[in-house]
């Protein structure tokens, strides 16, 4: 009994220790980045990049539904109590309804990307505002994946997706400003870091998913029910959470100059620093 537990003391401090390397390692990599990118775009180009982000921010945590957590949870759960049919059928669930919403609201935002535009005040935003629409795809694919990462103790492959999501934006959102693109340049490095680690993060699942038994005769509905039932009361706090955040861009719209807006994300960024502490214990409770 004694050995069981020394055995699964040793797992949990060996998994929290690498979600603190990976997390840790993931925002100071960001950080820099993001500190590049200021002194490169300059206050005002920040603060009208902070802006185009605010809305797609807002959608991604909208359209989850609780989905991520319960992915989770029953990623482990399935998979302790051997029901892989119902995991396989349960991921693939949660893939397919998570991709067509996003797509939708993908096509939603870049459509009327003038009014989201005109309620920021800033109706100079509008191209900005249809790229950084995708952003809504490629984030919502990421956190799926991790949430998968962390439901079949992959984490390892969890850790290594934030770090290579900072290291892409790194290298591209800084180079693209260099290069000439200003801040659709930093958008497109943004957005193009998430979905480059999505499609892989996606291709290492599947080889997984491929390697577990053939999905059950449980209907697609049901499978999402499950999920949504689970994750509803976790998906009503961190939409509470989300708003708060954004919020304050969304005010700052109306009474700050893009360049105070700018320096306020600098600030926040750096606040974002704490969250190295904490982050390891929250995610494995």
């Amino acid at each position: 009994m004694s050995s069981n537990i020394r055995d699964v003391m040793k797992a949990f401090a060996k998994g929290g220790f690498t979600l603190f390397v990976g997390n840790s390692a993931a925002t100071i990599i960001l950080a820099v980045g993001s500190i590049i990118v200021a002194r490169l775009l300059g206050p005002e180009g920040l603060g009208l990049y902070a802006l185009s982000l605010a809305v797609p921010s807002i959608l991604v945590g909208l359209i989850d539904f609780g989905i991520n957590p319960a992915v989770t949870y029953y990623s482990t759960k399935l998979r302790v109590d051997g029901r892989l049919d119902l995991l396989s059928n349960t991921l693939r669930a949660a893939y397919v309804s998570r991709l067509t919403i996003a797509l939708l609201v993908t096509i939603f935002s870049f459509f009327y990307s003038n009014h989201i535009a005109a309620l920021l005040n800033r109706p100079e935003a509008t191209t900005l505002i249809q790229i950084s629409s995708l952003l809504v795809v490629a984030q919502s694919i990421f956190g799926l994946n991790n949430s998968a990462f962390l439901g079949l103790e992959k984490i390892r492959s969890y850790s290594n997706s934030l770090i290579a999501q900072s290291v892409a934006k790194l290298l591209l959102s800084p180079l693209l400003v260099l290069i000439g693109f200003g801040v659709l340049g930093a958008l497109i490095g943004h957005i193009g870091s998430y979905l480059l680690v999505s499609i892989i993060g996606y291709l290492v699942l599947r080889k997984h998913l491929s390697t577990l038994d053939k999905p059950s005769q449980d209907s697609f509905a049901e499978s999402i029910k499950m999920m949504v039932r689970y994750g509803s009361p976790l998906y009503l706090t961190g939409i509470i959470s989300i708003l708060i955040a954004q919020f304050r861009t969304l005010i700052l719209a109306f009474f700050a100059s893009d360049a105070e807006i700018g320096n306020f994300s600098v600030a926040m960024t750096l606040a974002s620093m704490v969250n190295v502490l904490i982050f390891p214990l929250s995610a494995l409770f």
